[in-house]
């Protein structure tokens, strides 16, 4: 079983307007790197607007307006680190926002478990020979009727666990410079230039 750690988006189930590629089925998240499909960077683009309550989707280019102007207030967008050791999958849960992954990361390399949503809590426990990720709270401390016994935690290496982090933010670069940059480009030439540099700052990369 190949396990991995990736920055993932939440996907939303909404209806695509005309100028976006609809996949044509439904992703609970996106993953966040360089090999990603039009679909797929469309399902981000449009978790973008959803997120930040605009729904009139109608212009490519007054949506993009918008979003520039939400971008200088502050966006979010559902997201942050997956873990999955291909037959289980530990997403983030709800209220964690992509918009923090620095801090996820940051909490993961020093042996802090970084707060990935509620209802579950997904966490990690740090001991010398291995490092599991839970897909909710193992410690009970925020949720009382978690029943340890009953969850499997994802096992890892320190050193794999570790590089698997630290290559999250160039997965996000290539996603970013790679598949958005070119995509952003076909629908909105105009202000593409800018509506990456948002992104980048937002995104702290």
């Amino acid at each position: 079983m190949k396990k991995s750690i990736k920055a993932v988006s939440t996907s939303t189930y909404i209806h695509f307007p005309k100028w976006l590629d609809e996949p044509a089925e439904y992703k609970e998240f996106v993953v966040l790197d360089d090999q990603v499909s039009v679909q797929d960077v469309d399902s981000f683009i449009i978790g973008l607007f959803y997120f930040n309550n605009w729904f009139n989707l109608g212009d490519a280019q007054e949506s993009f307006q918008f979003l520039l102007q939400k971008m200088e207030e502050g966006i979010i967008l559902g997201g942050g680190l997956l873990f999955s050791d291909g037959t289980q999958n530990i997403p983030p849960s709800c209220c964690c926002g992509l918009e923090d992954w620095r801090e996820q990361v940051d909490g993961c390399l020093n042996n802090r478990s970084p707060w990935l949503g509620h209802q579950p809590s997904p966490s990690i426990q740090f001991t010398e020979e291995k490092i599991y990720v839970w897909p909710n709270d193992y410690t009970g401390e925020y949720d009382k009727n978690v029943h340890v016994e009953k969850m499997t935690p994802i096992e890892y290496e320190p050193n794999t666990f570790r590089q698997m982090i630290l290559n999250i933010e160039k997965d996000i670069v290539s996603f970013v410079k790679g598949p958005l940059t070119s995509r952003i480009h076909s629908l909105c030439r105009a202000d593409a230039g800018k509506i990456i540099d948002s992104i980048s700052s937002w995104l702290s990369i």
